[in-house]
């Protein structure tokens, strides 16, 4: 049970790390991405105004430090595919790193869940989890469909 809320927890908070949403051609900024991210989860897993209060700053603080793990590891893709000639050894380094960066997200993940715990009953934890999971997706979702008619 604690392996599956881990990997859920994982999978959820990773989802959270989608940076903007098409909007006539035109992206979201952070805080406008943020604001309709946390209206979306507070009513999907039934949040009061002083759970989600206590919840978000924490949620959002491991957003920004997973973000900064999976900043370098993008880094590092994209200079490998700067480079004409890649050695082997680039791409172990770079696989190396994002297994890594996975680690230690998912470490961060479990941390978090913690002090999640600490402000939230394990209900609404899950229940933040799925919100996130369909956030994402329909941000997805949308962002396809906008694709699709430009």
């Amino acid at each position: 049970m604690k392996k599956t809320s881990i990997l859920l927890l994982t999978a959820l908070l990773a989802a959270g790390n989608v940076c903007a949403q098409g909007k006539d051609n035109q992206r979201l900024s952070k805080e406008e991405f943020r604001e309709k991210q946390k209206t979306f989860i507070t009513q999907r897993a039934e949040l009061t105004p002083e759970e989600a209060q206590k919840f978000f700053p924490l949620f959002y603080e491991l957003q920004d430090k997973k973000k900064l793990l999976n900043d370098s590891v993008r880094w590092n893709i994209r200079q490998i595919k700067r480079m004409k000639a890649v050695p082997a050894a680039q791409y172990e380094k770079a696989l190396d790193q994002m297994y890594d960066t996975r680690i230690r997200a998912a470490q961060m993940d479990k941390e978090y869940y913690l002090k999640f715990k600490s402000v939230l009953p394990a209900q609404k934890i899950y229940k933040v989890q799925r919100a996130e999971m369909c956030f994402k997706r329909d941000i997805v979702k949308e962002k396809m469909e906008k694709e699709k008619k430009d």
